[in-house]
């Protein structure tokens, strides 16, 4: 019998938990339900960059096992002949704070060659006191989703445009349900420790940006990403808003407060604003709950709430709902024997 399993959400997260899924559970009949796909979702308009952020309470212990995991696997991709395909590149760079003291990271032993700044690095930066270098990988989302949708299509995957208002909508005709739905969370299961987190990113042109450059003290933040096409900059996150559209005020505030990181973007052309909501959540929720449809239990997956972190996330999370997956089809075949 061919287990039938639909994901709900066609972004980062879910995209990636159903080729997990297709490529470990071998036949199955895998179908990735949304009504927005790349490069439309969230994830598509991010920097694309590895390092863990906006993660609220998540244990350390579930965010080490899902960061190394991801991490590994697009390094996989950036020293391979794919990195063409995915757009996946290692990239070094800075991170600084005006304290005195620089707060380490749990992950800085993942990264390669995280070390404290050197007074000459410190001078280059104004208000900056302490901060510390280091390598990570970057990917052109958009060019990794599509990577990983001609993958999942490749496998025999189907794609199905749809607005889903009920989890009991696709319960009653899948085997097991994955909801990886983001910050629609909030609406479609009525959790409300799911935020919104508005961010606002404009794009520039500026190729002589080779390094990233970032800034995370409260009230401060600022970052600068170097890009393969444009450059990446942000800086002004607001919790709680649900709008979209491209405000005068967030621009002047990414631009002020990029320019005075890095005074060399001044005449940089800007080639377009982007303003996306991060699923903000007091922790990552994957954990399997029931829902019971037409007197039938059905294992629904939810795998949402990565807050600023998707890419930095999605292949351990992914990897961790295919075990899942897998614990439910043992499940299965045992109750088969009875």
């Amino acid at each position: 019998m061919v287990l039938k399993v639909c994901v709900i959400g066609a972004g980062i997260i879910g995209l990636s938990s159903a080729i997990q899924i297709q490529e470990r559970v071998g036949q199955g009949e895998i179908t990735l339900v949304a009504d927005k796909f790349s490069p439309e979702t969230t994830g598509d308009g991010s920097g694309g960059f590895w390092k863990p952020h906006m993660l609220g309470e998540t244990p350390i212990s579930d965010l080490r096992r899902w960061s190394e995991t991801t991490w590994k696997h697009l390094i996989s991709i950036a020293m391979s002949p794919l990195a063409a395909q995915a757009e996946a590149y290692m990239v070094s760079g800075y991170s600084l704070s005006s304290r005195s003291q620089y707060q380490e990271e749990w992950w800085k032993d993942l990264v390669l060659g995280y070390r404290h700044m050197t007074p000459l690095e410190l001078q280059m930066f104004t208000d900056t006191k302490s901060g510390v270098f280091f390598t990570s990988v970057q990917i052109n989302v958009v060019s990794y989703m599509d990577f990983l949708l001609r993958r999942f299509q490749k496998n025999g995957g189907k794609i199905l445009r749809k607005t889903i208002t009920c989890i009991d909508e696709v319960a009653c005709d899948y085997d097991v349900v994955v909801n990886c739905c983001g910050v629609r969370a909030r609406h479609l299961l009525h959790d409300f420790e799911v935020t919104p987190v508005r961010g606002h990113l404009t794009r520039v042109q500026a190729p002589w940006v080779k390094h990233f450059v970032l800034k995370l003290d409260p009230g401060e933040e600022a970052f600068v990403l170097p890009g393969v096409m444009t450059s990446v900059l942000g800086g002004a996150d607001e919790v709680g808003n649900w709008s979209k559209e491209v405000r005068d005020e967030d621009k002047r505030t990414v631009w002020q407060r990029c320019c005075q990181l890095m005074p060399s973007l001044q005449n940089a052309k800007v080639d377009h604003h982007w303003v996306g909501l991060r699923p903000s959540r007091s922790r990552v929720r994957l954990e399997t709950k029931h829902v019971t449809v037409q007197g039938r239990k059905v294992p629904v997956i939810h795998n949402y709430g990565h807050g600023g972190s998707g890419v930095t996330l999605h292949w351990g999370c992914a990897a961790e709902v295919a075990d899942l997956v897998l614990q439910e089809i043992q499940v299965r075949r045992r109750k088969a024997k009875l």
